[in-house]
């Protein structure tokens, strides 16, 4: 089993353990990356086997073999994917329309863009301006799709009364036909009945 250095990072206000093993590679925590976007450790593993992971070109990230590591401070090792692994699965998790991995990889992929044109115009920040920067693009999109969502809920509600209505003008406009029959045949009978 491997022993590993262990870090934590912020994603926004999202806190991750990131792992260092002795190769110098980094690996995060199957549980954490999946509760990073809201889901249960049974999403990663499910996405570990997909057939769209399987599709993607180059090394294969669907291994069941990934390495447990231990490290100081826990008795019970964790099972361990490469960042490119989480990268992916959140990215995964976009197209799977997860709101809390869309906040996560746009606001990600915003920091990694804001420090290169930094590095390319010379201008040099902190890591606590990077870190809110990104916690307040995080915070904004969570913003937008719960307005979203209501908004969307909204419309649904709407469209639910206009099937309601819909339905119910039916209904009213057959048994207004069903009358106009009924006055006709009664007509037809020789019935005296005059309509009022």
């Amino acid at each position: 089993m491997t022993k590993a250095k262990r870090q934590t990072i912020a994603l926004g206000d999202v806190p991750l353990d990131v792992f260092q093993l002795p190769d110098g590679a980094y690996v995060m925590s199957q549980t954490q990356v999946a509760e990073s976007v809201d889901l249960d450790e049974i999403y990663i593993r499910r996405f570990l086997s997909s057939k769209w992971l399987k599709a993607l070109p180059g090394k294969d990230h669907s291994s069941d073999d990934f390495e447990q590591v231990e490290y100081e401070g826990r008795g019970k090792p964790i099972r361990a994917i490469p960042l490119e692994t989480a990268a992916l699965f959140w990215v995964y998790q976009v197209w799977q329309k997860n709101r809390q991995a869309i906040a996560l990889v746009v606001a990600t992929v915003r920091e990694t863009l804001d420090r290169r044109a930094d590095t390319a115009f010379g201008i040099t920040r902190s890591e606590a301006e990077y870190e809110a920067a990104t916690a307040e693009m995080m915070k904004l999109l969570g913003r937008v799709a719960r307005e979203r969502n209501l908004l969307l809920e909204s419309y649904a509600i709407d469209d639910d009364a206009r099937a309601i209505v819909s339905d119910m003008q039916a209904m009213l406009d057959e048994r207004d036909r069903e009358n106009e029959r009924l006055r006709e045949k009664i007509r037809e009978l020789g019935g005296d009945r005059h309509d009022h």
